[in-house]
């Protein structure tokens, strides 16, 4: 399916935002996923489902000084 991830199209094998987090490699910790504009929160991940055209924003938070 196609979706929009972190602006861009892509094609994507996942059906669920844990699913997408998996493949795109990135840990859970420190990562906020928004879909079609609204967070959706990490318990959550593995029940939403996704679906053509959905946009999603990944957002990681790092620290430093």
């Amino acid at each position: 399916m196609r979706i929009y991830f972190n602006g861009a199209l892509i094609e994507s094998g996942s059906n669920t935002i844990d699913q997408l987090v998996m493949e795109k490699g990135y840990g859970r910790d420190g990562l906020m996923v928004e879909k079609n504009f609204k967070i959706v929160k990490k318990a959550d991940w593995h029940d939403t489902n996704l679906k053509e055209g959905d946009r999603i924003e990944f957002v990681s938070f790092v620290g430093g000084g």
